[in-house]
């Protein structure tokens, strides 16, 4: 489905100050929105009559498109939640740097909370994806690919610290926001790696202690260097999202967990 682009005022930006718990702006923003992606996908001429359209030729570019407006909304999203709280946040915010509208985030997510919602599903995907899913063939010995799944989290922590920042921010502020996160998401995937971390143990691989704790341990070593890099860059003068930081981080992990070097895994 095409999603029309629009520029300045004169098609739908009017809305674009409007407050984002406005639900009567957010259904007009919504239908301004269809009657312009209508008028893009059926034009008339100047007569009334509908203009011909390859459409077959066109489809497939414009799926693209709206694939790429969607992702970068969710992106942004994330960043913009990240940084001022989901109080705070204004879709208007959200739009300018997705490079889009207010009405146009309106069409694909409704409001602010279904977008919120949205962005983070986007971002428990994307950990799965990034951290713990592996192309085929998936290595055979468990203990790699425990290890190969830590190195990839702490480099996933590097590229997105707006997890860490969101997940702290909600649980701080509790509520249902929070509970939802949890039944949806941190339940399912501590389910699945707690049981391997316990395995690890069993194995002699890390320490015996209780996998809550070093769950959590391990959470904080690899999350936090990253969510303060503007401190640790005042401090040491260091950028933790360089390249030889995020191995540093890696190889700290490493020690404290497998007392061994994570060089052969830093590129798993």
């Amino acid at each position: 489905m095409r999603t029309p682009q629009w520029s300045g005022r004169a098609r739908g930006d009017q809305y674009a100050d409007a407050d984002d718990s406005h639900e009567a702006d957010d259904w007009t923003c919504r239908l301004t929105t269809l009657i312009n992606y209508q008028l893009e996908e059926y034009p008339v001429s100047n007569s009334g009559n509908p203009m011909p359209k390859t459409r077959d030729k066109v489809r497939e570019p414009q799926q693209e498109r709206s694939f790429e407006t969607r992702a970068n909304i969710l992106d942004a999203a994330l960043k913009v939640f990240a940084a001022e709280g989901f109080s705070a946040a204004k879709i208007r915010d959200i739009a300018e740097l997705a490079g889009t509208t207010h009405p146009m985030i309106t069409y694909h997510f409704g409001g602010k909370d279904k977008l919120w919602r949205a962005a983070v599903e986007n971002m428990f995907h994307r950990l799965d994806q990034e951290a713990f899913t592996f192309e085929e063939p998936e290595p055979e010995d468990p203990v790699l690919r425990f290890k190969i799944m830590i190195a990839r989290y702490v480099r996933y922590c590097a590229r997105h610290p707006e997890h860490a920042r969101i997940t702290i921010a909600e649980t701080v502020r509790g509520g249902e926001r929070l509970k939802w996160m949890v039944k949806n998401f941190v339940e399912t995937g501590h389910g699945n790696f707690v049981p391997l971390c316990q395995s690890m143990m069993d194995r002699g691989v890390i320490p015996h202690m209780s996998v809550t704790s070093f769950l959590y341990s391990l959470v904080g070593m690899s999350q936090l260097a990253f969510v303060l890099a503007p401190e640790a860059k005042l401090a040491f003068k260091v950028d933790m999202k360089s390249e030889e930081m995020i191995a540093n981080q890696t190889e700290a992990v490493f020690q404290m967990i497998f007392r061994e070097s994570a060089a052969d895994y830093l590129n798993a």
